[in-house]
């Protein structure tokens, strides 16, 4: 993944399934987005080798980082993120996992 300029990796539980899932946050362009951002991509581990599950090209802005922890104790990690505004600035924004991508909870 060096071709990828990994970052830095996360790892918690995401989905609720009780496996912990695999973070690594790349600085990349994407497919239809050439600018370089840093991006967050999702894997499941199956024992032998990662296996896709998110390939996330950004988030709701760009983001200068974020962690994958249970903030509301309900046994299921949300990404929390610390995104960048237009105008300046920083906004604290959590996601939850729904089924094939992240949404939004709230931001401050």
């Amino acid at each position: 993944m060096a071709d990828k300029n990994p970052l830095f990796a996360r790892v918690g539980d995401i989905d609720g399934a009780g496996d912990d899932e695999i973070s690594i946050g790349f600085y990349k362009t994407a497919r239809r987005h050439d600018v370089l951002e840093k991006r967050p991509q999702f894997f499941r581990f199956d024992g032998r080798e990662l296996r896709q599950m998110w390939m996330g090209s950004r988030l709701s802005r760009p983001f200068d980082d974020y962690e994958l922890c249970d903030i509301d104790g309900d046994g299921i990690a949300e990404l929390v993120a610390l995104e960048r505004l237009k105008e300046g600035g920083h906004i604290t924004v959590v996601y939850r996992w729904q089924g094939f991508g992240f949404a939004y909870i709230s931001g401050t």
